[in-house]
């Protein structure tokens, strides 16, 4: 007797378990594939951009088969610009200086979404800048501040050097006002590229526009060996100053001062020299220069120089009397002064010996000897008139004064 039941029973549970398999396999393809599928599409970077123009990418989805990509203006209102089969986008026709919006939902290969659309992302353009101007406004021995024109769409500033050999960020500002954050060079001038941009959200600038200029720092204070007095033209009362600082700047502003420190005269000048008529002889004066750079906001100067002197009598006049062997000076007051020394000697250029001083009262000198003897018939000497003062308490000297030569002041 054939026993029916256990050799079914037996095929029975052979059917089970090949379905069990089948259930199990397509559970298993489910679940990998959910696995497989990212909540949305991530990884979004701009890439490009100008004035009507952006381009992005995003992470690629290995499930996708392509990509609808929607723009919005305010992230409510979508617009589709269509399907792509790679990761990355470029859409066209835009406003310039202007943030847009985009999202991609993954799709298979007919088009049917395979999951939600991504979150937004920020895109933007350039702004228009085919009219972009910048101007220096302020400047330090170390940095130099721009101010950029208004540009429309624009929410960066940023400049920009390329003395490196590549063009290196070297400012940036919310605001159109854009100091150097870079340390500079004293008494330098230096290219700047300014640019008006958008940025984005996620830190994106989009600027294709920039105007570039040379901009210059402050130079640092002139040494006093650098400026003075360069000639003289005593019966004319004419007297030119020269400065030399370098050439890095926009010109100097000379001051001059009485003893008692008032100033008198305050001028400048775009030329490395200055010419004063019907002003010096007759006063003592310290003076300094500084030098400056025109800016927007006017004139940004330099620190003062230190103080140099000069004291130049009105009427001074050197007589060499052969016959009785002396030398006659005399001169008129010096408003400030204390006095003048008087010095002699044989050389022009060396050996002047301390005759005396003389007080601005008095103001006029009988010279017999020198080095103690008497002055030697035929002999030319040289006389060194130097005015004095008394600044800050201190004594200080004319750095310019008279040199005669008693061979032309014969009575």
């Amino acid at each position: 007797m054939r026993v029916y039941g256990k050799k079914g029973k037996g095929k029975m549970k052979k059917w089970k378990q090949v379905l069990g398999l089948c259930v199990l396999a397509a559970c298993l393809s489910f679940s990998q594939k959910i696995d497989s599928r990212a909540a949305q599409i991530t990884g979004f970077t701009q890439t490009a951009d100008s004035s009507s123009s952006v381009s992005f990418s995003w992470t690629a989805d290995l499930t996708a088969g392509c990509y609808l990509v929607e723009s919005s203006a305010d992230a409510i209102t979508w617009v589709t610009e269509g399907y792509t089969t790679s990761p990355s986008k470029t859409i066209y026709s835009l406003s310039a200086g202007t943030s847009y919006y985009v999202r991609v939902t993954p799709c298979d290969s007919d088009k049917k979404a395979l999951d939600t659309a991504s979150d937004a992302f920020e895109v933007v353009t350039s702004p228009d800048g085919s009219n972009i101007s910048a101007v220096q406004t302020d400047a330090t021995t170390s940095s130099i501040t721009i101010k950029i024109g208004t540009v429309s769409g624009a929410n960066y500033y940023l400049l920009t050097s390329t003395d490196s050999g590549s063009e290196v960020a070297i400012g940036a500002s919310a605001t159109n006002e854009v100091q150097v954050s870079t340390a500079l060079s004293a008494g330098t001038s230096y290219y700047i590229r300014a640019y008006a941009c958008r940025l984005s959200a996620s830190g994106y600038l989009a600027g294709s526009y920039y105007c570039g200029g040379s901009y210059k720092t402050l130079s640092q204070k002139i040494n006093t060996s650098k400026f003075g007095l360069s000639s003289a033209y005593e019966s004319s009362n004419i007297f030119y100053f020269k400065a030399n600082a370098g050439s890095s700047f926009d010109g100097y502003q000379w001051q001059f001062q009485t003893a008692a420190g008032k100033t008198k005269k305050k001028v400048a000048t775009t030329s490395s020299y200055l010419r004063l008529a019907d002003f010096i002889e007759g006063t003592f004066y310290k003076y300094r220069v500084r030098t400056y750079v025109t800016c927007d906001s006017g004139n940004v100067y330099s620190a003062w120089s230190g103080y140099k002197y000069i004291g130049i009598p009105k009427n001074i006049s050197v007589k060499y009397d052969r016959y009785d062997i002396r030398i006659v000076a005399k001169w008129s007051a010096i408003s400030g002064s204390t006095g003048c020394d008087v010095f002699l000697s044989t050389k022009k250029d060396s050996g002047y010996k301390k005759i005396k001083t003389v007080t601005n009262k008095k103001r006029s000198i009988t010279v017999t000897k020198y080095n103690k003897k008497k002055l030697k018939k035929g002999k030319v000497y040289y006389l060194k008139i130097v005015p004095k003062a008394k600044i800050g308490g201190k004594s200080v000297s004319s750095a310019t004064y008279y040199i005669f030569n008693t061979s032309t002041a014969v009575y």
